[in-house]
């Protein structure tokens, strides 16, 4: 019973988490994402997928390193600013990632994919005890 109380627990989190992460990626992208997706936009659906994966690989890792809902809790949120971060040191480095992402330009939004998965990666490989 303690295990599956703990499962839903962590699940709860951690998709808890997922949900104000993508929240805030949509805040802090200077354009409306699902609705570039809606319309088919790939570029939009690369660059957020490389975002949601950069932040869930140190969620993983977190979970299964933590030693309570507050390490999960505490960690999630680091990990959340820290791929925030990288978009908007992306968008200072590369000027027009807005329009590679608006115009469908896929090159650019991998590239912005890369990037969120390298530095969600390593973010992972940190939150370790």
């Amino acid at each position: 019973m303690l295990v599956a109380i703990n499962f839903v627990t962590y699940f709860g989190l951690a998709i808890l988490l997922t949900l104000i992460f993508t929240y805030l990626y949509e805040w802090v992208t200077p354009y409306n994402g699902f609705e570039l997706m809606k319309h088919h936009n790939m570029s939009a659906v690369v660059s957020f997928a490389g975002a949601l994966l950069g932040f869930v690989i140190p969620l993983a890792s977190i979970i299964t390193n933590s030693q309570s809902i507050g390490d999960v809790t505490i960690w999630g949120i680091v990990a959340m600013v820290i791929q925030l971060m990288v978009y908007v040191l992306a968008r200072i480095l590369i000027p027009e990632l807005k329009r590679n992402v608006t115009e469908n330009n896929i090159a650019g939004s991998f590239y912005l994919a890369i990037i969120s998965l390298i530095i969600g990666i390593l973010n992972a490989a940190c939150m370790t005890y």
